[in-house]
């Protein structure tokens, strides 16, 4: 192509009007992001729906919907509102004023003094960089369920913008794709190979880790729920981003969580805690993966972790999920590359 006047001037106008279209859409980035998302995982679903039906795609669209909804939307907004309430309470015995003496009541237990004095771990625990520790989570947590909370109208309009465009994916998303295939500068074939590579690899990195953080956040708060622990639902939402941390992450939760009930005398509960965050939560990973992943490929667990940290921290909650989205998309496009220019 050759850069005469004309086509200059053609460039101009199409980076001006792409950064206008940019700004129109910037409201709704998200929410269509999430819509996307939402379509690749249940695409089968609305196609086995519109089968039934005698291909019938706007009521198999709007079914589709409604079900991701029912399944989905409807627990997850119950799940924010307790957690909320429980963010709350947690917030305040963090801040209250005899929280070091009853930490030290504790800690004179004979249960945990001796596992203490095993694992060298007596004087952290005592120290006030502890206890900085725990009202950092604490603070951290709660900001971003009162940013939730308090932007309560924009989330309820993002679920509807999420929607509005999850019908539309469903219904028209053989023909959005092909006028997005013929938009794109690259080539057919290597536009095929882009969306096959971020389709598979969102899916299985979004299946082996997402589900099985959630499935673990879950357990956890259910059975410090059943032990009688103060805040299980708030417990439980920690649960699931600190269950990306290798080894030990889940640990982290249902660890001190049984520890506490034993140093308080509550020993059936304590020993409960600890064999099912041992036996159940920990070993949760090495059932399910190998069954939601299969052979398909997925990002290695490092960047998973780092993807999560780095979204959380960019885009809030909703980062747990579009940090590793983002790069997915990213690996994605280094192998359309590597296609592109090695071949």
């Amino acid at each position: 192509m050759k850069l005469n006047a004309n086509t200059m001037f053609f460039l101009l106008i199409l980076v001006v009007a792409g950064v206008g279209a940019y700004l129109v859409f910037k409201p709704f980035l998200m929410a269509i992001l999430m819509a996307v998302l939402v379509y690749l995982f249940f695409k089968d679903w609305y196609k086995w729906i519109n089968k039934k039906l005698g291909k019938r795609e706007a009521l198999a669209s709007f079914i589709a919907c409604l079900l991701v909804f029912l399944f989905f939307i409807a627990p997850l907004i119950l799940i924010v509102t307790l957690v909320i309430a429980e963010a709350g309470q947690f917030y305040k015995v963090l801040q209250s004023s005899d929280l070091h003496s009853k930490f030290d009541y504790m800690m004179n237990a004979s249960v945990v003094q001796q596992f203490l004095e095993d694992f060298n771990l007596k004087s952290f625990f005592q120290s006030e960089i502890f206890f900085g520790y725990l009202e950092s989570i604490g603070n951290f947590f709660l900001k971003a369920l009162r940013s939730t909370y308090q932007s309560a109208s924009q989330f309820i309009f993002a679920i509807f913008v999420m929607f509005f465009s999850l019908y539309y994916f469903f219904k028209d998303g053989k023909a959005i794709l092909k006028k997005a295939i013929k938009l794109s500068p690259l080539e057919s074939r290597e536009d095929k190979i882009l969306l096959k590579k971020f389709g598979s690899v969102s899916k299985a990195t979004l299946k082996g880790f997402l589900i099985i953080a959630i499935i673990q956040g879950f357990l956890t708060g259910l059975i410090l729920w059943i032990t009688g622990v103060s805040s299980p639902v708030f417990l439980g939402l920690i649960t699931v981003p600190l269950s990306m941390i290798p080894l030990f992450g889940t640990g982290l939760v249902w660890i001190p969580a049984g520890l506490i009930m034993l140093a308080l005398g509550n020993v059936w509960q304590g020993i409960t805690i600890l064999l099912f965050g041992a036996l159940v939560v920990s070993t949760v990973d090495y059932f399910l993966r190998p069954r939601l992943v299969g052979n398909q490929a997925s990002l290695h667990p490092l960047l998973v972790f780092f993807a999560t940290l780095g979204g959380l921290a960019l885009f809030g909650v909703a980062g747990f999920v579009l940090g590793p989205v983002i790069i997915v998309l990213f690996m994605s496009l280094l192998e359309t590359y590597k296609i592109k220019f090695n071949s």
